[in-house]
C-alpha cells in the first residue's frame, strides 16, 4: 500500500484542512482535548533558492482546549521547516501573530507553537517530541505560583518542536504512534 508522505507541504497541508485529523494530531500533541477547532490562516512561502529550494508550511488554528477549570480558546500556530536557516522567519511570523486581536474578543488569544523540524537541533537532543511549558515563579522565594494571569498568558508561550529527524520505529505512547507517520525510515 502507497500512503503519501506527510512531510511535503501539499500533503500535509491536505491532511490538517480535515478539521478531523487536525483536531485529532493537535490533540494528541498538546495532550489535551480539543473542544472546538477551526482553520485561521495558511501561508506556504515561496521557492527560496538561499535555502536550498525549501517551501515553509505555516498554518493557524483557533481552537478551544478543555482545561482543568472548564476552557479556554488559543490559537495554535503551527510551522514546519527543514533547515534551521529560518529562525528569524519562524520569529517574524510570532510577532505577527501576537499582535493580532482576535476578531470576537478583540484582544489577543494566548498562543501555542508546534514546529515540526526536518532537521536535528544544532545541540543534538535526541528526544522526537520536546514539550516547553511555562510556570509562574517567586522570583524572591522560587516558589511555583499556581494563579495564572491574562496578561502574562498573552505576552509568553508554550511550544512544541518534533525533531521528525529522530522519530523513533519502537512506538511505545499514542503520541509516537500518531507522530509515526512522519517516520521517513517507513516512507
Amino acid at each position: 500500500m502507497l500512503i503519501a508522505n506527510p512531510i511535503y507541504d501539499v500533503v500535509f497541508k491536505y491532511l490538517l484542512e480535515d478539521l478531523e485529523i487536525a483536531k485529532g494530531l493537535l490533540s494528541e500533541i498538546l495532550q489535551t482535548e480539543i473542544l472546538h477547532i477551526a482553520v485561521e490562516q495558511q501561508e506556504t512561502s515561496a521557492f527560496k533558492e538561499a535555502y536550498g529550494g525549501i517551501q515553509i508550511l505555516r498554518m493557524d488554528f483557533k481552537a478551544e482546549i478543555k482545561t482543568n477549570t472548564g476552557s479556554k480558546k488559543i490559537l495554535i500556530e503551527l510551522q514546519k521547516g527543514k533547515y534551521s536557516l529560518d529562525i528569524m522567519r519562524f520569529r517574524k511570523y510570532l510577532g505577527n501573530n501576537y499582535s493580532k486581536p482576535d476578531a470576537e474578543n478583540k484582544e489577543p488569544l494566548p498562543i501555542t507553537t508546534i514546529y515540526f523540524l526536518g532537521f536535528e537541533l544544532e545541540e543534538k537532543i535526541p528526544n522526537s517530541v520536546i514539550k516547553v511549558n511555562r510556570h509562574y515563579y517567586d522570583g524572591i522565594t522560587n516558589q511555583e505560583i499556581k494563579v495564572h494571569s491574562n496578561f502574562i498568558e498573552q505576552l509568553s508561550h508554550d511550544s512544541y518542536v518534533i525533531q521528525i529527524t529522530n522519530l523513533q520505529p519502537n512506538l511505545q505512547t499514542q503520541l509516537e504512534e500518531t507522530l509515526s507517520i512522519f517516520q521517513q525510515n517507513t516512507k
